[in-house]
């Protein structure tokens, strides 16, 4: 195989106090910080207030580029997540909007124990705990399984 399918996704990282918001996805019943796909001229910034609206229906500001995390499987696709840190506590709560998708308010100190994707739960825990947003971490995971954007 010659080429790797390289899949993009944004999404961001928003903070309640000590909770931080992700999606439940009844699909693979798992979390996911709340993001997609950009659209075709969409840039990252746009791509993540936009799914943040469909998934949460919150107008929340993105913030700043935090993590860069690939997703590796080994001769197979790729997964490349472009993960922005909002600003401060946004204001509202978010509402379940789109279908097979249902926003969660979840405690930082229970992200080790579940079934995050990408598995940034530690990530998460220094966003949260940081008081000044750094430059942008990378952070590579290799799995045995497909990845799921």
């Amino acid at each position: 195989m010659s080429h790797i399918h390289v899949l993009l996704r944004c999404s961001a990282a928003v903070f309640f106090g000590d909770r931080v918001l992700l999606v439940r996805r009844r699909e693979h019943d798992d979390l996911v910080l709340p993001g997609g796909t950009p659209r075709p001229g969409e840039d990252f910034h746009a791509c993540v207030r936009r799914e943040l609206r469909e998934e949460t229906d919150m107008l929340i500001d993105p913030g700043t580029c935090a993590l860069i995390v690939e997703t590796v499987r080994p001769f197979a696709e790729r997964l490349v997540d472009v993960v922005f840190r909002s600003p401060g506590r946004p204001a509202g709560w978010p509402r379940f909007k789109e279908d097979g998708l249902r926003p969660e308010l979840v405690p930082v100190a229970e992200l080790p124990r579940l079934d995050l994707h990408p598995p940034i739960a530690a990530q998460l825990a220094e966003l949260h705990a940081a008081r000044e947003p750094g430059p942008p971490k990378y952070l590579r995971n290799e799995h045995r399984t497909p990845v799921r954007p």
